[in-house]
């Protein structure tokens, strides 16, 4: 990404071109590694259509002065075979061209953005960037034609290198560009994909009848490279598996701790019905009671009269018969009061 497009291992070696077809074109940058990506274009009589950008604005400036080099047509149609920076950043220096892609790579390159990556690289040059999306999307395949050439564009039909991956396939010329679906020489990458969906793609990729792979990075191939993604796929997928049998082998081993006993909350006690707001008697003062009866003379919540005890000793003192009988039912209503008071 430096200014003399070198690693530390040295310089890399300048991009390169390569007709694999009569007007198609492969444009190879050394040596495949992060953000190092291959492209191509097709040429016709009345414009060119290429296969992804670059992911700096000089690389991609680079690549335009290639393909000016070729032709005086200018490019019409601009393919995205996925959402990455590396194939997608210099989008905006092919305008006004169509840009076609996925419909999901699309929606990713918008929410990408700018590249901001902290310090995960050592200050690239990215150049005056503008994000400009595929806004010709398709879900399944689309037919492009340059000129004579027919190119397919086929989603491969499943999260592979990312979720929105597709191949441009040339019947007649028997050319498939797989973008990074292929890494030739160099370690796939399916962290926005899927392992298994990867393995999966490498057999979609075997159904077509192509005699020259121009893959997303590393140098032009042939179907036998693919051979090496499948080994290196099933590796990946039986590390994971016997990863995860360790850990279940582990977890029985263990000894199995006793259940926590869970304490149930107390029950909450019946609280008795309080008094209303404001009102500070006690419930003596409220009920006029003195005390509750309790034991013996409490029989079905009625009262109990006790017998009489007789008193020796006391002299009884004569009494007015009462006037009336209302008199005598009042004198013994209160004489039945006074007596269940002292209960």
């Amino acid at each position: 990404m430096s200014a003399h497009h070198g690693h530390d291992d040295g310089p890399l070696d300048p991009p390169h071109l390569v007709e694999v077809a009569e007007n198609v074109y492969a444009y190879i940058q050394p040596d495949g590694t992060w953000w190092i990506n291959n492209t191509g274009f097709i040429v016709a009589d009345d414009g060119v259509t290429a296969i992804d950008t670059c992911s700096t604005e000089r690389r991609t400036k680079a690549f335009l002065e290639t393909v000016a080099g070729v032709t005086d047509a200018p490019i019409r149609v601009v393919i995205n075979t996925h959402h990455h920076g590396d194939h997608t950043h210099g989008n905006y220096l092919t305008h006004p061209a169509t840009i076609i892609g996925h419909v999901r790579c699309r929606d990713l390159v918008i929410a990408s953005g700018k590249p901001n990556f902290g310090n995960i690289w050592d200050g690239p040059e990215w150049g005056e960037i503008e994000i400009a999306p595929p806004f010709v999307t398709f879900d399944d395949h689309l037919t492009v034609w340059t000129g004579d050439v027919c190119a397919q564009l086929h989603y491969i039909g499943t999260p592979a290198h990312t979720t929105n991956d597709i191949v441009a396939y040339l019947p007649d010329q028997k050319v498939l560009y797989t973008g990074d679906l292929i890494f030739n020489g160099g370690t796939p990458f399916m962290l926005m994909g899927s392992v298994a969906g990867s393995l999966a793609a490498v057999e979609r990729i075997r159904q077509f009848d192509a005699d020259v792979i121009v893959p997303g990075h590393g140098p032009i191939c042939d179907l036998a490279a693919l051979d090496q993604h499948v080994r290196y796929y099933e590796f990946v997928l039986a590390t994971a598996a016997d990863a995860r049998s360790q850990r279940r082998v582990a977890a029985r081993s263990r000894p199995q701790r006793r259940p926590r006993r869970v304490r149930r909350p107390a029950r909450r006690r019946a609280h008795r019905r309080q008094p209303p707001p404001g009102d500070a008697r006690t419930r003596r003062q409220r009920t006029g009671l003195r005390h509750r009866p309790r034991g013996r003379h409490r029989r079905h919540g009625r009262l109990q009269r006790r017998p009489a005890t007789p008193l020796s000793g006391l002299t009884a003192r004569p009494s007015t018969a009462p006037s009336s009988q209302a008199e005598s039912q009042s004198d013994n209503h209160h004489r039945f009061r006074d007596e269940e008071r002292q209960f």
